[in-house]
């Protein structure tokens, strides 16, 4: 085992940091692990702020990094602060962090993300936590991308509003462009799609096409423009309640 250790000290403002780093030989799946800590002690003051952090890594079924902080500014006030992510072995993107905050006075706040890359550019993403205030929240994400289509479907939910659905989609071709969100919040749906004609000529018009949904509220606008001479344009507008 090795280890690196560096002190400095500045006598005015009783200053003190100490940095440590260790490496064991004995055990191949234990990395090297780091401490550093800070002292600072106004004299005829009640100041005494002390920051002690460890830092670990090991690479046992992948690698995994360890962070724990602790915060001192005085006996009635001090903090905690941990966190950690493991990286596994594999070809595709993948992790699982975690964090935890406590606090002198108030609840903990904690959290945890998952990672996961399904197949080549497919994405699945799940968080859930609490806050100091122990209003809950969880996430979870798909993904994908895929050339010329990209998909996305979300849905949050906690305590603190209603719970939140969002579709999205835009698929993109030769001849047109189509994006398509869907937005819903408690049972109010909101909808927005659009397709566009990208290539024009003398003979078929350039066509633009734009639904909207707000609740109970449909907006349609449909517009074209033919590229001969002279131009024309022409737009559509359609508002039903």
């Amino acid at each position: 085992m090795c280890y690196i250790t560096i002190y400095y000290f500045i006598s005015k403002l009783h200053e003190y940091l100490a940095y440590n780093t260790t490496y064991s030989e004995e055990n191949i799946w234990e990395g090297p692990r780091s401490y550093a800590s800070f002292n600072v002690k106004i004299p005829r003051s009640k100041v005494n702020f002390k920051l002690f952090v460890k830092h670990e890594e090991r690479y046992k079924n992948g690698s995994e990094h360890n962070i724990l902080a602790e915060i001192h500014l005085s006996p009635k006030k001090e903090a905690l602060f941990l966190f950690s992510v493991l990286i596994p072995q594999r070809d595709l993107l993948t992790f699982d962090a975690f964090f935890n905050i406590t606090a002198s006075k108030f609840n903990s706040s904690f959290g945890r993300l998952k990672f996961i890359e399904t197949v080549p550019k497919s994405y699945l993403i799940h968080f859930n936590g609490a806050w100091f205030t122990e209003d809950y929240i969880v996430i979870k994400v798909n993904y994908k991308n895929h050339n010329r289509l990209q998909a996305l479907k979300m849905l949050i939910e906690t305590d603190s509003f209603e719970a939140t659905t969002i579709n999205a989609a835009y698929r993109r071709t030769q001849t047109f462009t189509y994006s398509n969100l869907k937005f819903k919040y408690g049972n109010d749906l909101y909808d927005f799609a659009l397709q566009l004609n990208s290539r024009p000529d003398n003979v078929k018009p350039a066509i633009c096409e734009i639904h909207i949904n707000l609740k109970e509220k449909k907006y349609w606008l449909n517009s074209s423009l033919l590229m001969s001479q002279p131009k024309l344009w022409e737009v559509e507008l359609h508002m039903d309640r």
